[in-house]
């Protein structure tokens, strides 16, 4: 009589401890993308201020390499890559934006993991 009661509630609790490791899990993941690709985009030579155009492409281009190397979807993102100008000095800002799946129905699908990572740039402009 009192599995009744409370298997469903140790259910409920296995299910939600297994959905915020997985999304804790994708964190990570986005984490590690977004500081690699700030990495990969702070030690490319010849970013010019007036065409960021083939400078992001090819920061791009090594994120997506990221996404199939941690297996996630790239349509699912939204990257961006720009230069700021932070106490006179010049970094490169990454940006990523993915939805999150969830593995239970215990979460809305359209959860956004958001992350930005700051490099400095390391050859003068």
């Amino acid at each position: 009589m009192e599995t009744v009661i409370v298997l469903p509630l140790l259910l409920l609790l296995f299910l939600g401890i297994s959905e915020m490791g997985y999304m804790l899990c994708k964190q990570i993941e986005i984490s590690k993308i977004t500081y690699e690709g700030a990495r990969y985009a702070a030690s490319l030579p010849g970013l010019d201020a007036g065409d960021l155009t083939v400078y992001k492409t090819r920061v791009l281009e090594r994120m997506s390499q990221l996404y199939s190397f941690y297996g996630m979807n790239e349509d699912e993102s939204a990257a961006n890559v720009e230069y700021v100008n932070i106490d006179g000095n010049m970094y490169i800002r990454v940006t990523l934006s993915s939805t999150y799946k969830p593995i239970t129905p215990l979460l809305s699908e359209f959860t956004n993991i958001n992350s930005q990572a700051n490099a400095p740039y390391l050859y003068p402009i």
